[in-house]
């Protein structure tokens, strides 16, 4: 899937959307379209932003990743197999290529509209200590993100190779 790209706009030629457990889902093809409203973030690899599906409304993350050859990107891989309520879902992906003629994977995932930084950060610019249940809650669901990706589940190695690890 190749996106035409626009400073603000993507129109995706849809292929597949969500899968999980490495199946892709055929929901519907055709053409869909995000508004990019911000920059939610970047990083070492990419940039993050939060965008609005022109079709539904509903706001998205789009995390958008530079493919370079000397690194092997597995992040699509991985996403594909999670599905657990205290990690954000994939909801589908596609590449785009900007004007220097790189390649890009744009992972389009459920928009989370905190983290546990910024509700940190919140409570530390007011002087005031993040509620115990805040705490708590957060807690638990990284204890949980942990447990799905880690304990017992197969890591792939290669393609012939499965590795279980329990930390």
């Amino acid at each position: 899937m190749l996106a035409e790209m626009n400073t603000r706009f993507y129109l995706v030629n849809l292929i597949s959307v969500g899968g999980r457990n490495g199946q892709s889902r055929k929901v519907r093809t055709g053409n869909i379209g995000y508004i990019v409203e911000h920059v939610g973030g970047i990083g070492s690899f990419g940039v993050a932003f939060q965008s609005k599906c022109r079709e539904t409304g509903e706001i998205a993350a789009i995390k958008k990743v530079r493919q370079d050859k000397r690194y092997k990107n597995r992040e699509l891989q991985i996403m594909q197999m999670l599905d657990h309520p205290n990690i954000v879902a994939l909801k589908h992906n596609f590449f785009s290529i900007t004007g220097k003629e790189e390649p890009y994977l744009n992972i389009v995932l459920e928009f989370v509209p905190n983290t546990v930084y910024g509700v940190a950060k919140h409570y530390s610019r007011m002087n005031q200590h993040m509620p115990l249940i805040y705490v708590n809650l957060h807690t638990y669901q990284v204890e949980e993100k942990v447990d799905a990706m880690d304990e017992g589940q197969p890591k792939t190695v290669s393609s012939e190779v499965y590795l279980t690890a329990i930390v």
